[in-house]
């Protein structure tokens, strides 16, 4: 069982092997000046001397006393534990020597834990032996535990008819079974606890004394009574008091006994003030113990006390007489309940309830009812106490986040005490930044990066350093609009802390969200800033990300001055996925000249060394790809074409409108665009009206070329809007179609004689005159001019 170290100081009372001398202090904690204090001490507590050697009878040694020393010059009162034990050497007449070691500490550090006779002894057993060197002895004393089943054993009413015997003099208990010195010890527990607790700073006690020595102890086990000692035989009832206020005490004992004697019990052992016997304070205590409703009541709280009786109880003119910790203990059940008819009661007894209230009233108002537990966190504020209330609240591991964030926002920054509190549960702060940002409260984000920056005045924004530590296991990732009211509030600095705290724990895509990644470029392009500078260290030192994020690293790296390193790196299925993320890169830089940059750093130096050429083809195709997409989508032609498609134009416009785009950008211009903006392109009939006008544009202008014929019949053939063009042709001319067959296999044969004859004959050089000569009779069967026959249109 837990309980508390204490450091003690000691004595051994003894004499060396063969000498003739009696017992003398041989060592002690203290210098030689304090052998004789020492020795005072244990003798006027001496138990007297042992008839020898008697193993298993009453008198047996060890004998272990107990004594309450006088209140040292510093006015603070002491407890002490003496045990006499046989030992295996011999005087010089003889006889075994018998020493006494001695251990005192202060009576508080007792009381603290309501260390026991037994419990007591026990950790004097546990103990190491005293050390010549003269240090101090250190003391395990447990908390006190139960002495119910000792006192139903020996019998409550027999207990507390002795300890109401002690209120009147000394008590000596005979003819006793030998016990052993542990159940003796428990029978002195079972007896003093029904005695307030603070009587065992002036209680003395022993296991055993002879009466032939003077002393001065009170409770003892013996085998006969001197004069002025009341004795109680074992077994027997004891005798009544003749003291008047002993015998009022015992009949209220006797009363609780029969209606509450845990009650009893717990009320005595709670109150461990220093009391000393024929005092008024022992008086006083004992009338207040009698009469206090308060103290009844605190002393049921185990049992159930219903809630208006306890409120009565703090209502009570006795509930001021309670010590600190009894009050403490009732307005705690009043805290812990949380009800709206507290708050009434609580509001006097803020200012002494308010460290209670801190540990313990969060845990059920925050997550039962918020209104009220905003209520307690007015009454806290109106008694100046709103930052401990809240730092309480935030200690509470109980107390989950989204219960106890909600009671943060109101109300602005308190102090710092929950500003520390919250740094140790980041991700309450975490909950806090969002739900200030989500709720549009820049202002109130503001005022708490304030309240940090004044409270802690670190270099590092230590605000920011917990926030980012929940990207170690957030919940979900941090939302763009909150790491933009951070970056906001915070500067460039706050994107490179979050940054630097994902990339620890391989999460650096959570921070490269669109908006945060546009200033990161901003950044990393601008000029040699301490962000920039803290960026560009940052991003030599990342070594995991995903690679989609790896291209995003790698076009800041370019900016910032640094190498570029995931493209060399990926390989596989991740070369795709990088050259994805970087293509939606290139779009969103802000410059031409930017990207030539980027560009020339992360796809020039590559070469044909690498897969990521299989992706975006070679380098200079690459480039210019990307760089001819910009420059078509922003050609005023093409934007006359598009517009006129999505307005439905009729053929011969649009024919024109085409061919005056393919003019401006040339065979590179793609007609998908075209056919997926113009609405008439699901009907074969208009497809084939624009294919037969075009025709006729491009004879008139010569503008277009084969390699744009050819993107127009493939954008055609594959539109999926006029997939039933060719089907539509061949119902409408089908002679034809067949005739077209047998004229394309015709000349098939003939540029397969040519190939294959190389000498006498046609020359090879007739081949490209053959493929002429078929793409001629292509167009004049696709394209008819001036009047169109079933044949020319087939």
């Amino acid at each position: 069982m837990s309980g508390r170290s204490v450091l003690t100081e000691w004595a051994v009372m003894s004499k060396p092997p063969g000498a003739r001398d009696d017992y003398r202090i041989v060592d002690c904690s203290l210098g030689q000046d304090d052998h004789m204090r020492f020795e005072q001490l244990i003798r006027l507590v001496n138990p007297g001397t042992p008839r020898g050697r008697r193993d298993g009878a009453m008198d047996a040694l060890p004998w272990v006393t107990f004594s309450a020393p006088e209140a040292s010059g510093d006015g603070r009162r002491w407890s002490a534990v003496a045990v006499r034990e046989w030992s295996d050497e011999l005087d010089a007449s003889d006889r075994a020597i018998m020493p006494t070691r001695y251990f005192t500490f202060p009576y508080e550090d007792g009381a603290e834990v309501g260390i026991g006779y037994r419990d007591l002894y026990e950790a004097v057993l546990r103990a190491p032996s005293p050390a010549p060197s003269g240090e101090q002895v250190r003391l395990e004393l447990p908390y006190l535990g139960s002495v119910r089943h000792t006192a139903e054993q020996v019998g409550p009413r027999w207990c507390a008819g002795v300890a109401a015997l002690l209120l009147e003099g000394p008590v000596v208990l005979t003819d006793a079974p030998p016990l052993s010195p542990l159940d003796r010890l428990d029978c002195l527990d079972a007896v003093v606890a029904f005695l307030p607790y603070g009587i065992r700073a002036s209680l003395t006690a022993s296991t055993w004394a002879d009466n032939i020595a003077d002393h001065r102890i009170r409770l003892m086990f013996g085998e006969w009574a001197r004069t002025r000692q009341l004795e109680v035989r074992w077994g027997s009832p004891p005798p009544p008091p003749a003291d008047e206020d002993a015998q009022v005490y015992l009949r209220w004992i006797s009363t609780m006994l029969e209606s509450a004697p845990d009650d009893l019990l717990h009320r005595l052992s709670g109150l461990r003030e220093p009391l000393e016997f024929n005092s008024p304070q022992l008086r006083l205590a004992l009338e207040r113990l009698q009469d206090s409703k308060a103290l009844s009541v605190i002393h049921r709280l185990d049992g159930g006390v219903p809630a208006e009786e306890q409120r009565a109880a703090v209502r009570d003119p006795s509930f001021d007489r309670l010590t600190h910790a009894q009050r403490t203990e009732l307005l705690r059940c009043l805290v812990e309940r949380a009800a709206p008819e507290d708050l009434a009661v609580l509001d006097p007894h803020w200012p002494s309830v308010a460290p209670v209230a801190l540990a313990l009233a969060g845990r059920r108002l925050a997550v039962r009812d918020p209104r009220l537990a905003r209520a307690y966190l007015s009454l806290a504020d109106r008694h100046g106490r709103r930052d401990d209330w809240l730092a309480g609240l935030l200690d509470q591991p109980a107390v989950p986040d989204d219960a106890a964030v909600p009671l943060l926002v109101p109300g602005g920054p308190p102090g710092r005490l929950t500003c520390a509190a919250l740094l140790t549960r980041p991700l309450a702060l975490y909950r806090l930044i969002t739900q200030l940002v989500a709720e549009n409260s820049a202002e109130d984000l503001r005022a708490w990066v304030r309240s940090y920056t004044r409270e802690f005045a670190e270099t590092c924004p230590i605000w920011l350093l917990a926030y980012a530590s929940v990207l170690h296991t957030p919940p979900k990732p941090p939302p763009e609009q909150t790491l933009t009211s951070l970056h906001d509030v915070g500067g460039d600095m706050a994107l490179v802390i979050l940054l630097r705290a994902a990339a620890a724990v391989s999460r650096v895509e959570v921070v490269l969200q669109p908006v945060p990644y546009s200033r990161l470029l901003g950044l990393a392009g601008g000029p040699a800033v301490p962000a920039r500078v803290e960026l560009a260290k940052l991003l030599s030192d990342i070594v995991q990300a995903p690679i989609e994020a790896g291209a995003r690293l790698d076009v800041l790296a370019v900016l910032a001055g640094t190498e570029p390193r995931w493209a060399v790196t990926a390989e596989g299925q991740a070369v795709r996925r990088y050259a994805a993320s970087f293509v939606r890169i290139w779009e969103q830089l802000p410059a031409q000249q930017v990207r030539l940059e980027v560009a020339r750093r992360i796809v020039s130096p590559l070469g044909h060394r690498h897969p990521l050429l299989t992706e975006l083809g070679r380098r200079e195709k690459a480039l210019a790809e990307i760089i001819d997409r910009q420059q078509v989508n922003a050609n005023p032609a093409v934007r006359s074409l598009l517009a006129a498609a999505e307005n439905d134009t009729r053929p011969p416009q649009l024919a024109l409108l085409w061919t005056l785009a393919l003019e401006s950008v040339g065979a590179a211009f793609d007609p998908g665009p075209l056919l997926a903006h113009w609405p008439s392109s699901r009907d074969p009939g208009a497809v084939h009206e624009l294919l037969r006008y075009l025709q006729q544009e491009s004879a008139r202008r010569g503008v277009l070329s084969d390699a744009g014929c050819r993107r127009l019949v493939e954008a055609v053939v594959h539109h999926p809007g006029v997939h039933h063009y060719a089907e539509w042709v061949r119902h409408r001319v089908p002679r034809d179609i067949g005739y077209l067959h047998a004229e394309v296999h015709r000349l098939e044969w003939l540029l397969e004689t040519a190939s294959a004859r190389r000498a006498g004959g046609r020359p090879r050089a007739a081949r490209p005159k053959l493929i002429d000569a078929l793409r001629r009779l292509m167009r004049n069967l696709l394209f008819a001019r001036g009047g169109t026959t079933d044949r020319e249109d087939s």
